[in-house]
C-alpha cells in the first residue's frame, strides 16, 4: 500500500537554497547553505531520504555572470551542511557537485511532501 497524498504532492515543489559558506576540510569542499535538517530538509531526519552517493543530482549550472546555462561541468565530492551550528545538521556527506561560490543557488526538486517540519 502507498500513501497517495505523498505520491501526488512530492513533486509539486522545488526548493531553492543558497550557499552561505564554503570551506575545505581534509581535502573535501564543504558548503553551508541557508536551510537544513531542522527546516525544509526534515525529510532526511524523518524519512531516511538521502542525497549521498547519488552522482546524478546536478543537471545544469548557471553562472550569474553568463547568460548561458552550462550543461557540462566538472564535479568534485563535497559535503552540504545546514545553517545551524549543530554538528548533526548535515544534509549530505558525500555528494558529487560542481564547484560553487558563496551566493550561488541550488534548486532541489521533489520537495513537496513532508519536507518542512511543524
Amino acid at each position: 500500500m502507498a500513501e497517495p497524498g505523498r505520491h501526488f504532492s512530492s513533486n509539486t515543489c522545488h526548493l531553492a537554497i543558497r550557499v552561505i559558506g564554503k570551506r575545505e576540510k581534509n581535502g573535501q569542499i564543504c558548503y553551508h547553505v541557508n536551510d537544513g535538517l531542522y527546516h525544509s530538509m526534515n525529510i532526511i531526519l524523518m524519512d531516511g531520504f538521502t542525497l549521498e552517493n547519488q552522482n546524478d543530482q546536478f543537471y545544469s549550472m548557471k553562472n550569474i555572470h553568463s547568460p548561458k546555462t552550462n550543461l557540462s561541468f566538472d564535479t568534485k565530492e563535497g559535503s552540504l551542511f545546514g545553517m545551524t551550528c549543530d554538528g548533526c545538521d548535515v544534509i549530505a556527506n558525500k555528494l558529487s557537485m560542481p564547484e560553487m561560490e558563496i551566493g550561488d543557488w541550488i534548486v532541489l526538486g521533489g520537495m513537496g511532501s513532508y519536507t518542512v517540519g511543524p
